[in-house]
């Protein structure tokens, strides 16, 4: 299935409408239903009472359906804006203003939905630098990330060894391809966001001597 695309003016005025004029819309249609029932209930029956409660009911059946139609059409806005978080966005729009947040670690970021994101571009980044494989318990592989002491379980997914000169990570980074998002607070660059440690195969024994140095699980 082919992703709708918007534009960020477009994006701009999606999340406008569904969180500042739309409480106002529903607003003005529970006031109108309230009207037509007071109306109903202790009006005295005249043709200026049935006047006032047609044009009620139309006036509410007019903005109701005109609410309806302006949300269906935002179907696919709301599909796309439900990628957003507060690792590639400084703010989330609430009904008549935004709340900020200051730049968020790249690992709570769900990369899945980052992927979604059509206005960010994608390229691999590989550090060979920082990692440095200490070797195993029976339990646990231990290394070293820029000289901090981590520890991940010998059943992770996000370690491997296979033919590599050095020990290194691999991830990606993501750069916005149209500026016009970064006014809406979209990050210009997200990452890098590392996946993978990849080690040579023939450190895969290495046994570490485990000293009880206090380690973090190093997370993905």
């Amino acid at each position: 299935m082919t992703q709708i695309k918007i534009s960020a003016a477009e994006w701009l005025k999606a999340e406008t409408f569904l969180n500042d004029r739309l409480p106002i819309l529903f607003g003005v249609c529970g006031a109108l239903v309230l009207g037509v029932i007071f109306l109903f209930l202790y009006m005295k029956k005249s043709r200026k009472k049935w006047q006032m409660i047609g044009l009620g009911i139309g006036l509410a059946v007019l903005i109701g359906s005109f609410t309806y139609i302006k949300v269906r059409g935002l179907a696919e806005f709301n599909d796309i804006s439900t990628n957003q978080s507060i690792g590639i966005r400084d703010r989330r729009k609430k009904p008549f203003s935004y709340d900020y947040f200051k730049k968020t670690n790249a690992t709570e970021i769900d990369l899945a939905k980052l992927d979604n994101l059509y206005f960010y571009d994608r390229s691999e980044v590989v550090d060979q630098d920082s990692i440095t494989f200490l070797g195993k318990t029976d339990h646990i592989y231990y290394l070293k990330v820029y000289n901090k002491l981590y520890h991940l379980n010998l059943n992770s997914e996000n370690i491997e060894f296979r033919g590599a000169d050095k020990p290194k990570r691999t991830g990606y980074r993501y750069t916005l391809n149209d500026k016009a998002f970064q006014e809406l607070g979209f990050y210009p660059e997200v990452g890098p966001i590392y996946t993978k440690i990849i080690i040579p195969k023939e450190l895969a024994e290495l046994t570490y001597q485990d000293l009880d140095e206090r380690s973090e699980q190093l997370t993905f």
